[in-house]
């Protein structure tokens, strides 16, 4: 058994590690700086949005501002390597490429067609984005690459992917060598090659086996090259269909998931894998990957497939490995079965607050809606049907996005709509935490505040038969 003093130095000792991996960290972090001028849009949220890690696509706002009444903003963040991230505008987002240091002058463009009215949301759409100054030249030259790259797809798909020449493809990697004759960008040598790689695997001009063993097995792991990872994903994806020799299978992962395993008996069974049996940290990168593949497959165990992720975020022996496995579990249980809703704070039509938390105790229905959508109005009328069916013990409530609420207020109110109805305004990224893409949206949480169904069908598609089917499970259980 530890002794007080040993627990207290063992404490200190880990204390330190992580005080000094922060401290190397905020050391070797420089600050971008991000201004600009958005047209058409005053006192509008701006963000700067990262990856938390390429591998788990778990996003992470590293600076938030509004613009100002004329449409400008300036925004800075630290960030310690080259990173591909988003900047956006309310909810729509354009990619950018960061710099350490550097400075990014943008103009967005007024975006005329979200005005057009759809029943859909314009989330989606891409962000209409310029970047009209930098100091760096790395977006400039992965956006002229991406052109080159895409038009030779696009004016050679059938030569590439059927008939799958080599001579046109090795012709294009010379044009790419002549376009680009004097690269210094470790990150944009390293974007071209992994994007050329995943060229020579989809014409298979290389084997399976040549392409994990060139790109992947003991080779550098690029954590924040998005070519790397993006091809990463794309080549491990269909790892049981690949032609690589495993004895790994669906069938032999599905049995072994079945009976909760260790980590250690799963990374057992994938060292039974020639080429991962080389590269623990790329093994490790794979499992992560097929078990966050597999985790919405409804053969396999999601509880089960969890605690392989909580065995390598405690036992890996790769630091960056555990981070990654934690923002895997993060992403995958977002909006999961019984994890807690998403908290709010919004004025009804009255300008009372209400959060969440007030409705404890009741089933809520969460209704996500915008103004203008004719859809969202359509279906009002079927849920105050299902509302009258279950009285008391269950409330809808419905969340309004958009410009000009009162025209909505005006329709629950001529309609004798009687559950609450609160107003976004602002608070806009609650559609995000909700995973809202379009419009009208469900969310159905329990009396306990913890989530029910995520996303739920609309009234149209069973919603009521589903509501009776969960009340009645959980009050079985309570």
């Amino acid at each position: 058994m530890h002794s007080p003093a040993k627990i207290i130095l063992f404490t200190m000792k880990h204390l330190l590690s992580i005080i000094f991996v922060v401290l190397f960290v905020a050391a070797q972090s420089q600050n971008v700086t991000i201004k600009g001028y958005a047209n058409a849009a005053p006192d509008k949220l701006v963000r700067l949005i990262v990856y938390a890690d390429q591998f788990s696509h778990l996003e992470k706002t590293i600076a938030t501002e509004r613009t100002s009444p004329k449409g400008n903003f300036f925004m800075t963040a630290p960030i310690h390597a080259t990173d591909y991230a988003f900047f956006a505008l309310d909810l729509k987002k354009s990619e950018i490429y960061l710099v350490p240091g550097k400075t990014y002058t943008l103009k967005i463009a007024h975006d005329t067609a979200a005005e057009k009215g759809s029943i859909f949301d314009q989330a989606e759409r891409p962000l209409p984005m310029e970047i009209t100054h930098t100091d760096g030249r790395l977006n400039n030259a992965i956006g002229k690459f991406n052109t080159m790259y895409n038009t030779f797809v696009y004016q050679h798909f059938n030569q590439i992917y059927q008939e799958r020449s080599q001579k046109i493809i090795r012709n294009f990697e010379q044009a790419v060598k002549d376009t680009f004759p004097d690269i210094t960008s470790e990150y944009f040598k390293n974007y071209i090659r992994y994007t050329l790689a995943s060229l020579q695997w989809l014409s298979h001009r290389k084997s399976d086996n040549r392409i994990a063993s060139e790109y992947f097995v003991n080779q550098t792991v690029l954590y924040q090259n998005i070519a790397y990872t993006d091809f990463f994903h794309e080549f491990f994806k269909g790892y049981f269909q690949s032609q690589i020799n495993t004895p790994v299978s669906y069938s032999t992962l599905l049995d072994l998931i079945a009976f909760r395993p260790e980590f250690s008996t799963l990374d057992k069974l994938f060292k039974k894998d020639s080429l991962l049996a080389k590269d623990s940290r790329l093994r490790e990168l794979v499992e992560m990957k097929i078990m966050s593949q597999y985790y919405y497959d409804s053969e396999f165990s999601k509880s089960n497939i969890e605690h392989i992720l909580k065995e390598i975020k405690m036992h890996s022996n790769y630091p960056k490995i555990k981070y990654i496995a934690a923002n895997y579990l993060k992403k995958l249980k977002k909006l999961g079965y019984g994890t807690v809703a998403p908290t709010f704070n919004l004025p009804d039509m009255l300008g009372n607050e209400r959060s969440l938390a007030y409705y404890k105790g009741k089933f809520v229905l969460l209704n996500f809606i915008k103004t203008g959508c004719n859809i969202c109005n359509k279906q009002l009328e079927s849920l105050a049907k299902i509302k009258r069916q279950f009285g008391n013990r269950f409330v809808i409530v419905s969340l309004l996005t958009g410009k000009n609420p009162g025209k909505t207020v005006a329709y629950f109110a001529d309609n004798g709509y009687d559950w609450p109805l609160l107003l976004l305004g602002k608070k806009i990224t609650l559609l995000e935490k909700y995973n809202v893409k379009a419009f009208p949206a469900y969310i159905l949480v329990y009396p306990n505040g913890s989530i029910a169904l995520a996303p739920a069908p609309g009234p149209d598609e069973n919603l009521e038969m589903l509501i009776r089917h969960l009340i009645n499970r959980f009050e079985s259980k309570h």
